[in-house]
């Protein structure tokens, strides 16, 4: 997955509402009710107090980050904020408050913490799965249909077999070859895809784990795109092309209710 752009983000807090709009009308169900169906589960929101803890390791905190991160978990239903202090303080601060969910970001893991539970759901997990589910909301059921996976990185392979598990047929294409052979090796539901361009404009359903834009002048008109990492531009596509992109929102909602979820069954 890119590092997310700062411009994104913020407008993530922006365009919730249209968010959901825009899922219902290409999905059959808004933002919760998504998280809802990924995560197998319907736990009661209201009262789950949340905390987002900004990380400023590595190449530090985004701006607007927490506050979009917060602004989801608010529209969820969630009692949520941003705490003052960043890093191991800001933990601590989430915990002496009496968060139920903990929230935190750095350059390579996206976690939501489950105080009383002692566990945690993951971004990478929780995206591709997310994902996956809209994918199959849009299409109606995945089994025995034939995905496209392109990319077989630490999304594709959750979403590989996310969607094997849904009884679908799996064709991935990766840049590098030898990621996609060892993602066929691992699910006899896998097979690779060497002529990337051909595949995605012989495949109608398309889910998009790389960090490249999925060309509009290939896909057939009938294609339906999941694509968690870049955007799908509509622009130059036919305009029966359905394309399922948001920059934040529907990984943390999963993740939220995930994380719930694994409150729920600890007690």
């Amino acid at each position: 997955m890119p590092r997310l752009k700062e411009e994104d983000v913020n407008e993530v807090r922006r365009s919730l509402e249209s968010l959901d709009l825009r899922l219902s009308d290409l999905i059959g169900t808004d933002l919760r009710g998504l998280a809802f169906r990924t995560a197998g589960s319907r736990p009661a929101l209201a009262g789950i107090s949340a905390a987002v803890v900004p990380v400023t390791s590595g190449k530090g905190t985004i701006s607007g980050f927490s506050d979009s991160v917060s602004a989801v978990l608010s529209h969820l239903g969630m009692d949520s904020l941003v705490t003052a202090a960043t890093d191991v303080d800001g933990f601590s601060e989430a915990v002496s408050s009496g968060s139920d969910l903990i929230f935190m970001a750095d350059d390579r893991r996206f976690l939501a913490y489950n105080v009383s539970a002692g566990a945690y759901s993951d971004n990478v997990d929780c995206t591709a799965r997310g994902y996956v589910e809209a994918l199959e909301c849009a299409e109606g059921s995945l089994g025995g249909r034939t995905v496209l996976l392109l990319g077989a990185g630490r999304v594709g392979r959750v979403a590989a077999e996310f969607m094997g598990s849904k009884g679908a047929f799996v064709q991935v294409a990766d840049i590098d070859i030898s990621k996609a052979e060892a993602l066929g090796g691992l699910h006899r539901f896998v097979t690779v895809r060497q002529d990337m361009e051909r595949a995605i404009s012989e495949t109608r359903l398309i889910f998009n784990a790389s960090t490249a834009e999925v060309p509009a002048d290939l896909v057939r008109e009938d294609a339906i795109i999941s694509t968690p990492g870049e955007r799908f531009s509509t622009a130059d596509a036919p305009v029966t092309v359905r394309a399922i992109h948001d920059p934040l929102a529907i990984g943390t909602a999963v993740m939220a209710v995930t994380s719930a979820v694994l409150g729920r069954d600890s007690r």
